[in-house]
Order: structure tokens, then C-alpha cells, then sequence
């Protein structure tokens, strides 16, 4: 089967060339310098991160300093009960909110510091604009400043009512317990409350806050030459869209994945990831010349790049010899993906010429059959997707799952954190 598929292929190889032969020099040459000025032709998305909240929330709890808690003295001194509890920074956590921002909630507890137990807890909401920091790579900054929250309030949660009721009542003297009715405990809570949040809060918020920011991390994003980036929200993730400078960049279909356990999903179309190969190229990162065996070399007569046009053989190899017998031919292939430990095997097989320039060229053909017949495959880390660090600790993010979706390529990343 495979020694028919390979005459087959040089069946096809010998009758493209005799039907190409006329084509010059010059003309494969200039091909070549077209395919190096090609720009953009589309607007992005052309790549889709997904950061579950989940997931910021165990980052952020990682680097969230703690800060000591604050003595609050109810008003109850009237009911003889002289009442003290203390105000902590529980946590902070993540929301959605508007296009554009992250929504943030700090958690705080009052405490009664007597009996070392929650009494009740309460929030402060706001939300921040993440900032892209165009750094390389380039990363996605999470910055709040206890000035931020302006004259934000705290309020309690669904329950805080009911639970200081409960708590109120146990405090107070048998007698006054047995005579107070659920409406004047309920009406003590509600007065409790607000007493918190108008008299205590503007003036505790500062010793239990301080000035330093509560929260400063930067998640780095794909090393991908970022012209634009969209932030919205889903349910449960801050959803990152970015747009590229990569002239072969197709755009990603409108949607977003919806991670699941804490994963963060990264989607690249298929255009971008063939165009993150090209530019790695470009850079001498990953080979891309060759001898007429097919083998690396870096003054090799064989030049190569890729592209992508979907659908079953969805890969073009785009292959260039622009002296000593210029050539030039374009060949579709099939992708295989697995994953090996932390790297993935991209395998490229199947391939079959599309488009021959230039004379024969049994030399080029003996390459197709050493990529083709023995299968290109070339690893990468999942380090160089991302990454970051949560003050003390260090963020280490494990590839899950890599697979092809609708032609886009999709990434599922674990979430670990270890002391540095």
C-alpha cells in the first residue's frame, strides 16, 4: 500500500513537473519574496484564552498577604452587653463584569475574637480594568489598591442578617433572650449592620487594608505579537481574545469554551498556529532549510514554510529551491497531535502535491518521501504558552488535553502551585 501510494506520488511529481518545466527562475524567486511580504488580510480573534475564576481565585489566594484584623465594638453597651468582635480580610475572589473590566469581591469575617468563631460574612465589591503588559512575553496585569475601592461599602451576604441575629441572641442576658421577639433581634442585626458599614468600616478599612496593593499578578499570556486584545466574561471565566500581527492569522469563530475543572483553555486557529512555526523560522528557532535528503541544514537549498487551509489534509508545506535549479511546490498533509508527558508530538503524513514549479526534481521528491514516508514530527514545551508567578509561589501549568476543533487548535491546562 504504501509503496503504490509512493509511485503514485512520483507518478504525480513527474507529470506536474513536465507541465510546470516552463516556469523561470526569477518568477519562483519572486513567489518566494511575495510569500515573505504577504500582511494580514483578516481581523482577529485569532486566539481565545479562557481563565476560569476559579482558577484566578487559587492564584490570588496564593499571593494574598495576610493582613492582621481590626477590633470592632458593636453599639450594645445600652443593652448591657458590651459586645467586641474583629474585622478580617478573609479573601478575594473573582467575578464577571462588563466588557472590558474583572469583577472583584474582598470576603471579610467579623469574628468574635472570644470564642474564635465567624459570626458572619461580609463583602466589598468592585471591579478593575486588567492591563496588557507588551512585554515578551507579553501578560495580562491584575493590579487593586485599597484606593481603589473608592466609598465602597461592605454588605453582608444572603444569610449575614439571620446569622448575627442568631449570634446577638446568644449574647444576650438570659432574661433579655427570653423577652426579645424574632422582629427586635432581626431589627438589632439590621442596626448592627448598618452600624458596620457607615460608622466602623470608613475608619477600620485603612488599618485592616493598608496601603500596598491586596492584589498584583500577572498571568502571561501566548508569545503571540498581540495588536489587540478583548476582554468580556462568561459565566465563569474572564475570556481574553486576541488579535495578532501573524500575516498567515485566521480569525477564531465568534463563541468562547467553557473550561471545565479550573482548566484554562487556550484556542489558536489553525492559521495562527501554523504562523507562530513560520515566525519561529523566521527567527532560525526552528529549522527551516534543507538538503535534498530532507535532513535540517542551515545552508541547505530547500526552503520551507507552512500554511493552512483546513478541511482533511489541512497543513500546506510550501516548499522553495531559488538556485541551482530553481523549484518551488506546494504539498497538503494530515496532522496527527499526541501528547507525550509535557510535550506534544505533532506528526505531518499523508502528503500530496498540490502545485510543481520548475524542472523535474526526483531530489525534492526523495524529501517528500523521507517527510511523508517516515514522518516530520517536532515537540514544544507547553512553558512557552503560559505561564506566572503568584508573589512567593510559583504558577506551574501542565498541559491536559490537546486536540483539533473545527480547525481550530484547542489546549486544556492544569493549575498547580509550589513554593519557588
Amino acid at each position: 500500500m504504501v509503496h503504490r501510494a509512493r509511485v503514485a506520488l512520483l507518478v504525480a511529481s513527474l507529470a506536474a513537473s513536465h507541465l510546470a518545466c516552463g516556469t523561470s527562475c526569477p518568477e519562483i524567486v519572486a513567489e518566494r519574496e511575495a510569500f515573505a511580504r504577504r500582511v494580514r488580510a483578516d481581523d482577529g480573534p485569532d486566539a481565545r484564552l479562557a481563565l476560569p475564576f476559579s482558577l484566578m481565585d487559587r492564584a490570588i489566594g496564593a499571593q494574598l498577604a495576610r493582613r492582621p484584623p481590626v477590633p470592632v465594638a458593636l453599639p450594645t453597651d445600652r443593652l448591657g452587653i458590651p459586645l467586641t468582635l474583629s474585622l478580617a480580610l478573609d479573601r478575594v475572589t473573582t467575578r464577571a463584569a462588563a466588557d472590558g473590566r474583572l469583577g472583584v469581591t474582598l470576603v471579610l469575617q467579623l469574628v468574635d475574637s472570644e470564642r474564635a468563631s465567624s459570626v458572619l460574612e461580609l463583602e466589598v465589591d468592585t471591579s478593575i480594568a486588567p492591563a496588557l503588559e507588551r512585554t515578551s512575553p507579553p501578560a495580562l496585569r491584575l493590579r487593586l489598591a485599597p484606593a481603589d475601592l473608592g466609598d465602597v461599602r461592605p454588605r453582608p451576604t444572603a444569610d449575614g442578617t439571620r446569622r448575627l441575629g442568631e449570634w446577638l441572641r446568644d449574647r444576650l442576658p438570659p432574661l433579655a433572650r427570653r423577652l426579645a421577639t424574632d422582629e427586635v433581634v432581626h431589627a438589632l442585626a439590621e442596626s448592627a449592620l448598618d452600624f458596620v458599614a457607615t460608622s466602623i468600616w470608613p475608619h477600620a478599612r485603612r488599618p485592616l487594608l493598608g496601603d500596598a496593593p491586596l492584589l498584583d499578578t500577572r498571568f502571561v499570556l501566548p508569545d503571540l505579537p498581540i495588536r489587540t486584545l478583548t476582554l468580556r466574561s462568561s459565566r465563569s471565566a474572564l475570556v481574553a481574545e486576541l488579535g495578532t500581527d501573524l500575516p498567515d492569522a485566521a480569525p477564531l469563530r465568534p463563541g468562547f469554551d467553557r473550561p471545565a475543572d479550573d482548566r484554562m483553555t487556550l484556542r489558536l486557529s489553525g492559521g495562527t498556529a501554523t504562523g507562530l512555526v513560520n515566525r519561529a523560522m523566521d527567527r532560525g528557532e526552528v529549522p527551516a532549510r534543507f538538503d535534498g535528503a530532507g535532513k535540517p541544514r542551515g545552508d541547505g537549498p530547500w526552503e520551507a514554510r507552512l500554511g493552512w487551509q483546513g478541511g482533511g489534509s489541512p497543513l500546506i508545506v510550501r516548499l522553495w529551491r531559488t538556485h541551482d535549479g530553481c523549484r518551488s511546490a506546494s504539498v497538503a498533509a494530515r496532522l496527527g497531535l499526541f501528547l507525550e508527558g509535557d510535550r506534544v508530538r505533532v506528526e505531518v503524513y499523508d502528503g500530496r502535491l498540490t502545485s510543481l514549479s520548475g524542472p523535474a526534481f526526483a531530489e525534492a521528491f526523495a524529501w517528500l518521501e523521507r517527510l511523508f514516508g517516515d514522518a516530520f514530527a517536532f515537540t514544544f514545551h507547553t512553558a512557552a504558552f503560559v505561564r506566572f508567578a503568584a508573589g512567593t509561589d510559583e504558577v506551574q501549568l501542565r498541559l491536559a488535553r490537546i486536540g483539533f476543533d473545527g480547525g481550530d487548535l484547542l489546549l486544556d491546562l492544569d493549575l498547580g502551585i509550589a513554593p519557588r
